[in-house]
Order: structure tokens, then C-alpha cells, then sequence
């Protein structure tokens, strides 16, 4: 057997199949094929296409590279051992700190690395720099994220009902007798939900401006424009 690969098959605590995983979303990310990976990483072709290949025949038996291909691998594409075997949530040490203590994900930490790089530059990464702050700061001020939560992502369901119920429809009467279109559970909760995002909304949009009069900022003052 390869001194690259080491055979896993046995070992419940591997989630077999990640480093793939995350070994194609890198690539696609950084726009790299599995050459180039070869290439770079200083490990052959046919390796690199044995550990790709795996997963897509299934008469192949599972095999997880030994740590010094993996490492290879891991320095080429900027990121951790542990990462590529699924048992970090973050691509680096430093980042997988900062998911411990504030739950953000790894990709939650790059766009917010790649907003904060870019703010210098673009006005509209600081401007999102800026709400990320603002939000984040005022926090306990509103329900804006659990709502936010219940509008994006909620999922309701009758006590006792596990499946999803939200598609039963409601049917209407006009005064005339006839039947309007159909709305469903879905729909309600959602409506409601948004309305408690736009209340929360406007309760921060005032805390914004109440913020700005402390501050000193009017509206009227140009901002990042010299004068003549």
C-alpha cells in the first residue's frame, strides 16, 4: 500500500468521505483542478486521482491518506489536517478559536475577513462592516435575529405532527360566495414573522438616529468628500 494512503474504513471516528468534500470546495473556491492540486502539493497525479476517484466508484474500498500526503494537501490549499478531515469546523487554528467562542462558522469568518479586507477600498464592504457593527453592537435591543430566523429559516408543524403541515391551504369567501386563492400555513407564518421584522427594523432605525445625535453626525454633513 501507498505510504500516502492509509486505509480508514474501520475508524468510527472519521466521517468518511469529508476530506473529499472539503477538498472539492476548496479547489472549485480557489479555481484549481486536481493537476494543478498534484502540481502544487508536490504528490503525484495518479494519487491525487485515486483519493478523488474513490468515492465515485463503490466497489473501491475507502482509503484516507496517510498524514503526510494529507499535509501536503493542507498546506497547498491554506488550511488545517483536522479541517480536511471534518474534525475542525474552521480551515485554520486561529479561526476555529474564534468559532469556540462566538459559534460563527468557518465560512461566516471568511466573508467576514474578506469584508473587512475589501473596506478600505470598496464602500460598500465598509458599509456592511459598519451594519455587521451596528447590529451586532444593539443586539440586545431587539428580536431582530430570532425573528430574522423564524422569517428565513423557521419551520412549523402541528403538535404530534412531525411532517410538514405548513402546505395545507386556507380557502376564502368573497361576499359573493366565490372562493379567492388558496393561502397557505406557509405563507401566514411567514407574513407574520416579516412584520416582526420590519417592526424590529424600525425600532434600530431609531436607535441609529439616536446614536448619531450623541455622536454628533447630522445628515447633512458630507462624509469622505474634501471640499474645494
Amino acid at each position: 500500500m501507498s505510504k500516502y494512503f492509509k486505509d480508514y474504513s474501520t475508524d468510527q471516528n472519521i466521517q468518511m468521505n469529508v476530506w473529499v468534500t472539503r477538498v472539492n470546495e476548496l479547489l472549485q473556491e480557489k479555481s484549481m483542478n486536481q493537476q494543478e492540486l498534484a502540481q502544487q502539493s508536490g504528490l503525484s497525479s495518479s494519487l491525487i486521482s485515486d483519493w478523488f476517484g474513490i468515492a465515485k466508484k463503490k466497489s473501491f474500498k475507502l482509503r484516507e491518506p496517510k498524514i503526510v500526503g494529507l499535509k501536503q494537501v493542507a498546506d497547498c490549499l491554506g488550511v488545517s489536517v483536522d479541517y480536511l478531515l471534518g474534525k475542525s469546523e474552521c480551515r485554520v487554528p486561529t479561526d476555529e478559536k474564534i468559532h469556540e467562542v462566538t459559534g460563527l462558522s468557518d465560512r461566516a469568518l471568511q466573508n467576514l475577513k474578506d469584508i473587512n479586507r475589501r473596506q478600505v477600498e470598496d464602500s460598500e464592504a465598509e458599509k456592511q462592516l459598519y451594519a455587521l457593527n451596528f447590529l451586532l453592537e444593539n443586539l440586545p435591543e431587539s428580536q431582530l435575529f430570532e425573528n430574522l430566523y423564524d422569517y428565513l429559516i423557521g419551520k412549523v408543524y402541528f403538535p404530534g405532527k412531525e411532517d410538514d403541515l405548513c402546505g395545507i391551504g386556507t380557502v376564502e369567501y368573497l361576499p359573493s360566495g366565490k372562493v379567492s386563492r388558496k393561502v397557505t400555513l406557509r405563507e401566514v407564518f411567514a407574513q407574520a414573522t416579516f412584520v416582526s421584522v420590519q417592526h424590529d427594523l424600525m425600532h434600530l432605525k431609531d436607535k441609529a438616529v439616536e446614536q448619531q445625535k450623541l455622536s454628533g453626525v447630522h445628515d447633512s454633513e458630507p462624509v469622505g468628500e474634501e471640499q474645494p
